[in-house]
């Protein structure tokens, strides 16, 4: 018997004071039943219902099939689920598989779920409690069957939230673990939030053995072993500690490795950690060549420290871009990075890792590959094409493999010939309806896909080129070049291009080619030579003599990715649309005077500029004074990132007065100071974690600005390798504190930075980790007790036989039958009765 207002039968207290009240010093038939009318009114309003229990029981079965439980315990759980079917005729039965995710694989009615997506490293235990409590029918009685090694990754299954879920739903518990016995584990490194060069401190890490052994460990920092010894261990968590100074600022990596005699467990024996060493600024500098220019010679003269690195030496993690407040890009060529380099940079702009300044030039902007690469819409300025009167009309022959090798997946869905496809399209995109374009996909021979035609209709173009399929055998060059030449002898314009694309490695007739280039380099015909593949290839050696042929470079890239880039610069370039060569005058606004106290700027040229416009939102210091007001100093903040551009070479063959000016280093580093300065949250403290596969972040926040961002939306982006990054909004635990969790699915580094609504950026400590959470826990035993906790508090126990656990739900009473209807139409006929018997007197 259950209320659901049992506050209510108070009033059943009041029912002799009631009975005195009505009948008085006179005891009749109608005041009785004026009492029991009053009884079942108050038992009404307290919403009795009595529990009716069908017959048999549910039993939800969760198989764990992560990483950590043994090969031998999942095929026991897999024989034991059919016995559940045969355990009486009027009990039901479901599964639910769990790893990283749980998922019903059989249902209680016995409709088969869709399988979902497996990952074993991870035990989302807390996910398949909180399915399986879903899964019950309140009219009957549940339990569930736990089968597990207790190891679990995500939300604890004994938080509030998942015990109340399962609450009247037994639980229990089937161990599944593998029965490893002398296990060791490299724990986690602790390490402080931040340090300054030439200060000591303290690296504390610690090993976890399952018994009392002797093991040897070894801790390094970024290769290089700064301790190592053999210790005896006892079980549970040994702590050590080693001491450290750095040089210099910059990001440490630490790595802890350890190993025992006859451990037959090698997943868990190493760790990671990062360190950032923090200066007051650092600065990457990218350029072509090693030689110091006007740039590398101001960071000098002011005392800040930087790195001078090559394109091709772009960091490819985004961890590596954190030391760093500022990354210049001094007129280099985007297209000699590697794709995965340019897509780091600007995740690390984007979540405000870093800033960037990029300087104008030849091998800059759209003429460097920049215009639809992943750093374009960050600029302050955009390279979108107008309709100028700087260049003139250009033909256009593409030759693109379609041979076998284009069929290779290249990633996201999409096959190698699917971005030659977007590469073309992206072309086309960028030319005008005064050009003329062809295209001619080849194999063992040419097709004329597109005969040269003007370009007045872009779209109706690219939907043939995305039509294009790769076919088999190799690229015949010659007949490419053939192609090509016939296509644009149809021309009248003056600027003639062809744009061969070919595989290093699979370039066949090759006989005449180099005569074909050097005739059409006298007939003024361009040529870009784009390989797929390296300069190591076997067919590299003849592109390269190819391209020399013609007057070019040939361009390698091993990244299928690179090529709507590659593509759109070689376009750009041969058009000349992108950069001005010819003397022009700097000036200035009055906004310039932000850079640097200027009263009056004298009158300077530089000798060209790369042609773009202002974004909005960016503020221009400085522009050339015609129709187009062309930016020539920029730049832009849009509350999370900032990015700054010179439009014109800072120092070069185009850089004109520009390096003598005495204002040039003062106006430079002006722009860097500006674009490293966002201080205004350095106070706030910020934490950092990883513990159960979930990485945390923890805020601390003084009163005032606690207020101030109450109601704001705040999250934590976690950037990982490989392009992940992780959102998580942040939640107030405290008036002063907020914190974030998020699961993380790959091994790895993460940088965290908390991202304020209107606020800004903060980062947070790095975090790591370098193996599966699932054998995280395998150090200490920790699995068998777990899951007697888990039994213990929902009222279920060991299993040994399917008649505990049936046993256990006959003890709770699921289904119910309100009874307020029927207490209604009983206080209905009393009325009536104790109505007739005033009227009748048909009782005494």
């Amino acid at each position: 018997m259950n209320f659901d207002n049992p506050q209510v039968l108070l009033a059943l207290l009041l029912t002799p004071l009631f009975y005195r009240y009505i009948a008085g010093n006179r005891r009749s038939t109608s005041c009785f039943l004026r009492c029991i009318i009053f009884v079942i009114a108050v038992l009404i309003l307290s919403g009795l219902h009595v529990g009716l229990p069908e017959p048999g029981v549910d039993i939800i079965t969760l198989v764990d099939h992560s990483a950590s439980c043994s090969a031998q315990s999942k095929k026991n759980a897999t024989e034991l689920i059919p016995l559940i079917s045969d355990n009486g005729p009027q009990n039901r039965y479901a599964v639910i598989d769990f790893d990283r995710k749980a998922s019903i694989s059989k249902n209680l009615n016995s409709a088969q779920a869709l399988a979902a997506d497996s990952d074993a490293n991870g035990s989302n235990i807390a996910q398949a409690l909180t399915l399986a409590s879903q899964m019950r029918d309140p009219k009957r009685k549940s339990a569930v069957l736990l089968i597990s090694d207790g190891n679990y990754t995500g939300k604890s299954p004994l938080s509030p939230e998942v015990l109340s879920s399962l609450k009247g739903m037994p639980v229990w518990i089937k161990d599944s673990s593998s029965g490893i016995s002398n296990d060791i584990a490299a724990g986690e490194i602790v390490l402080p939030a931040q340090v300054s060069p030439l200060s000591a401190w303290p690296v504390r890490f610690s090993i976890y053995s399952q018994a009392a052994q002797t093991a040897t460990y070894k801790i390094m920092r970024n290769n290089s072993v700064i301790s190592s010894a053999e210790v005896k261990l006892s079980p549970g968590e040994n702590v050590f500690f080693a001491r450290d100074t750095a040089q210099e600022e910059g990001m440490i990596e630490y790595r802890l490795e350890v190993s025992a005699e006859n451990e037959n467990l090698k997943n868990n024996n190493s760790s990671t950690a990062l360190l950032q060493v923090k200066g007051i600024h650092k600065v990457m500098l990218v350029t072509p060549s090693k030689e110091a220019g006007i740039i590398a010679k101001a960071l000098k003269a002011s005392a800040i420290k930087f790195d001078q690195i090559t394109p091709e030496q772009l960091p490819a993690a985004p961890a590596e871009y954190s030391p760093y407040k500022v990354i210049i890009l001094e007129n280099t060529p985007l297209t000699k990075s590697p794709y995965k380099s340019t897509v780091a940079l600007a995740d690390s702009i984007r979540n405000g890792l870093c800033s960037l300044l990029i300087t104008g030039g030849a091998n800059s902007f759209a003429l460097g590959g920049y215009h639809h690469s992943p750093v374009d819409k960050l600029l302050p300025v955009s390279m979108e094409l107008q309709e100028v009167t700087k260049r003139g009309a250009i033909a256009l022959a593409i030759a693109m493999d379609r041979s076998g090798s284009m069929m290779a997946p290249a990633g996201n869905g999409k096959s190698k010939i699917d971005l030659v496809n977007i590469a073309t399209a992206e072309s086309i995109n960028l030319l005008s309806p005064f050009d003329q374009i062809s295209v001619i996909p080849v194999d063992t021979s040419a097709h004329i896909l597109v005969p040269l035609s003007r370009a007045d209709n872009t779209q109706k173009l690219i939907d043939t080129v995305m039509r294009i399929q790769s076919m088999g055998g190799g690229i015949y060059v010659r007949q490419a070049l053939t192609a090509c030449g016939k296509e644009l002898e149809k021309s009248m314009l003056p600027t003639k291009h062809i744009i061969l694309f070919a595989d290093a490695a699979d370039s066949e007739m090759q006989g005449g080619c180099i005569k074909l280039a050097q005739m059409y380099r006298k007939q003024k015909i361009s040529m870009s030579v784009i390989a797929m593949g390296t300069p190591a290839d076997s067919d590299a050696k003849f592109l390269r003599e190819l391209a020399k042929a013609s007057g070019s470079e040939a361009i390698f890239s091993n990244d299928i990715n690179n090529l709507p880039q590659i593509f759109t610069q070689e376009v750009i370039r041969a058009s000349q649309r992108s950069f001005v060569a010819e003397p022009t005058k700097i000036s200035p606004l009055p906004s310039l005077s932000e850079l640097a106290p200027i009263d009056k700027i004298p009158d300077l040229t530089v000798g060209g500029y790369n042609f773009t416009s202002l974004r909005e939102g960016a503020t221009a210091y400085a522009i050339v004074d015609d129709e187009f007001k062309s930016p020539l100093i920029a730049y832009r903040y849009n509350g999370k990132y900032s990015t700054a551009a010179l439009t014109f070479e800072a120092d070069g063959e185009f850089s004109g007065d520009f390096p003598k000016w005495d204002k040039a280093p003062e106006v430079i580093i002006s722009l860097i100071r500006k674009l490293a300065g966002d201080t205004r949250h350095a106070d706030i403290k910020a934490y950092s974690n990883i513990k159960n596969g979930l990485a945390n972040v923890e805020i601390e926040l003084s009163e005032k600005q606690a207020k101030q961002m109450r109601g704001k939306n705040i999250k934590c982006n976690f950037i990982g390798p490989d392009r992940q990054t992780f959102s998580s909004e942040l939640k107030w635990k405290s008036p002063t504190t907020a914190y974030a969790s998020i699961e993380i699915e790959k091994t790895g580094h993460y940088l965290p930075v908390i991202d304020i609504e209107g606020e800004g950026l903060i980062k947070a400590p790095p975090v790591s980790t370098s193996y599966s959470a699932e054998f995280s826990h395998q150090h200490s035993n920790q699995g068998e007790s777990f899951l007697k906790q888990i039994a213990e508090n929902t009222g279920g126990g060991s299993f040994i036989s399917f008649d505990d656990i049936a046993e256990s739900a006959s003890r709770i009473t699921t289904g119910s039958y309100n009874l307020r209807p029927a207490l209604l139409i009983l206080a209905l006929f009393l009325i009536l009765l104790e109505i007739v018997n005033r009227r009748l007197c048909l009782f005494a």
